[in-house]
């Protein structure tokens, strides 16, 4: 198990904040089978969201059965606002940070959210492992804020980072 340095527990400014402004955020309405965006860097195709740009993406409503996707090439950072949203995936993480600089998890006062994974995953292939989580992050992740967050692990982990997780 590593260690983390003491450089490496130290939180940064923006693990700390929580506000956020709608005029500057990416709406993600949740809708059962599928997902409408308001805004820019995140795409909706087959019950899933792909967000590939830096920002915030505010997430609210239900989804049954999908995923959402941080894949930013460029290294920045993401906030996801979870503002009252249950999410559920049966084969996979229902939240899967694949490539970010950062990604940062912000529970939005007052509101209860749920994140469920399935009991088996489907993997691309047999040396495939990951994501293994029902939160399942590559990069550095945060999660902060008053609201509430359940987290159902039902394959193996609620919540894993293969980097830093605050």
């Amino acid at each position: 198990m590593r260690t983390p340095t003491a450089a490496a527990r130290k939180n940064d400014e923006d693990d700390y904040v929580t506000d956020w402004n709608a005029e500057n955020a990416t709406m993600i309405a949740l809708n059962g089978a599928d997902a409408s965006i308001d805004g820019t860097g995140a795409e909706a195709k087959d019950g899933s969201v792909t967000i590939t740009a830096p920002g915030t993406y505010v997430l609210s409503g239900k989804l049954n059965d999908g995923q959402i996707v941080v894949d930013v090439q460029d290294k920045e950072n993401v906030r996801l606002v979870l503002n009252g949203m249950e999410l559920q995936s049966s084969d996979s993480a229902p939240i899967y940070i694949k490539e970010a600089g950062k990604a940062i998890i912000t529970l939005q006062e007052g509101t209860a959210n749920t994140v469920s994974d399935g009991k088996t995953y489907v993997y691309p292939d047999a040396s495939a492992d990951e994501p293994n989580a029902a939160v399942f992050s590559k990069a550095d992740l945060t999660v902060n804020g008053t609201g509430a967050l359940i987290v159902h692990g039902n394959y193996n982990n609620g919540i894993a980072s293969k980097d830093d997780l605050k």
